[in-house]
């Protein structure tokens, strides 16, 4: 199984946002999130926790919310492209040697080594160095 090196950042849906705020703020936490922004953020030792509209994150996740999915997700950062050896399109397949392409937008593009079998958006990519998770990312439409 894949070694997880550390969360960086969690987001968490709210659908009450100015509760889910104060309610972190009174544990002693604090953002610089303006009161009407879409997503605040909290710096922790070592995590970013990020409050998200359901329907923004579910969006943001490229994710049908049909009511199965839990409204969290979880990102590992590297801190460049080149960190990023393979990717896992299942959990119980090979990792695929890749590269990866980052946009202007944050966004990125996965270049496999070799053709990838049944890849459909909304899947979970778990990009890998060696046998450690260092990201993951929800498949988009292809471009």
């Amino acid at each position: 199984m894949p070694k997880l090196d550390g969360i960086l950042e969690t987001a968490i849906h709210t659908e009450d946002m100015v509760r889910a705020r104060a309610f972190y703020e009174g544990m002693g936490w604090s953002s610089g999130a303006a009161p009407g922004d879409d997503v605040v953020f909290f710096q922790t030792p070592g995590c970013i926790v990020a409050l998200w509209d359901r329907a923004a994150l579910a969006e943001d996740s490229v994710v049908a919310d049909s009511g199965g999915w839990g409204g969290i997700t979880l990102a590992c950062n590297v801190r460049s492209p080149e960190e990023v050896e393979t990717v896992r399109l299942r959990y119980h397949s090979e990792p695929l040697a890749c590269r990866v392409h980052v946009h202007d937008d944050g966004s990125i593009d996965l270049e496999l080594d070799q053709a990838a079998n049944g890849v459909a958006p909304g899947q979970l990519a778990c990009l890998m160095r060696q046998d450690r998770v260092v990201g993951e990312g929800t498949i988009g439409e292809p471009r």
